[in-house]
């Protein structure tokens, strides 16, 4: 017997048998099963817009070849440029974008040969 396993988890395998005195024997083992490598990633916006000043928390996920999601830590361009507006954070695969200026942002995430990108409009203050 052969056992494919394609879903990262915890799993635990169980096998019994019966004997000649018709004794059932069984036996048990956990299995821990990860995750591959990031074939494909995605970016996920807690919002489409915001504040000048305010914050849109992005998380970078992975996909491997079985489909598993995961964290995945990714490189932000920002409006085709440099990131100016996006910081990492002390969690895994999460990001804050603090759009200061008024306008259109296009967010791009890219790991491997993958990227993800989402917009994010910024809205000027109407309070000085």
């Amino acid at each position: 017997m052969v056992w494919d396993a394609t879903i990262a988890g915890d799993w635990q395998i169980y096998a019994y048998s019966i004997n000649n005195r018709g004794q059932i024997l069984t036996s048990s083992f956990d299995i821990l099963v990860g995750h591959g490598v990031a074939l494909y990633v995605e970016v996920v916006a807690s919002a489409t817009s915001q504040d000048a000043g305010g914050e849109v928390g992005l998380t970078g996920y992975g996909y491997d070849s079985d489909g598993n999601k995961f964290p995945q830590t990714v490189s932000w361009k920002e409006n085709d440029g440099l990131p100016h507006n996006i910081n990492s954070t002390e969690n895994e695969a999460e990001y804050l974008f603090n759009g200061r200026v008024s306008g259109n942002y296009s967010l791009s995430a890219t790991h491997a040969a993958s990227t993800d990108t989402v917009d994010v409009t910024v809205y000027s203050l109407s309070i000085p």
